[in-house]
């Protein structure tokens, strides 16, 4: 079982983006991504026990973690055996992390456990968010 991570911590045309996602890979039947129930639970030690953990922007972080994550596996699929990815961590705040921000700190996560690079054409971070080119 191995693990990587991303930060991403950048300003692009004065907007800030910030995340950090932390990924466990393993061998596996089929490539497959999941989340684990306590990414954020980084939270309950800074903030204490009653910490708010859920919600409908926890669940996009989730979803764009997934999506980041399977998107490295896809882009990276040709001549490697199936992955298992699991999400251990994601941080953000809800300041500074804006829409693709987890996506991209998750893909690059990926690809840094792959050990693979983007090719000609990688993910891009803009002002408005991450592209994704197929």
């Amino acid at each position: 079982m191995r693990e990587a991570a991303h930060r991403l911590r950048r300003y692009v045309g004065g907007v800030p983006h910030l995340a950090e996602v932390t990924v466990r890979g393993e061998p596996a039947g089929r490539d497959r991504v999941t989340v684990d129930p306590d990414a954020l639970g980084w939270r309950r030690a800074v903030y204490g026990p009653g910490a708010a953990i859920g919600g409908a922007e926890d669940e996009r972080w989730a979803a764009e973690a997934r999506a980041g994550a399977a998107y490295a596996l896809r882009r990276s699929a040709d001549g490697r055996a199936p992955l298992a990815v699991t999400v251990v961590r994601i941080y953000g705040t809800y300041a500074d992390t804006g829409p693709g921000d987890i996506e991209f700190a998750a893909a690059v996560a990926v690809a840094e456990l792959l050990g693979t690079g983007w090719g000609a054409s990688p993910p891009v971070l803009g002002a408005h968010g991450a592209v994704f080119p197929e």
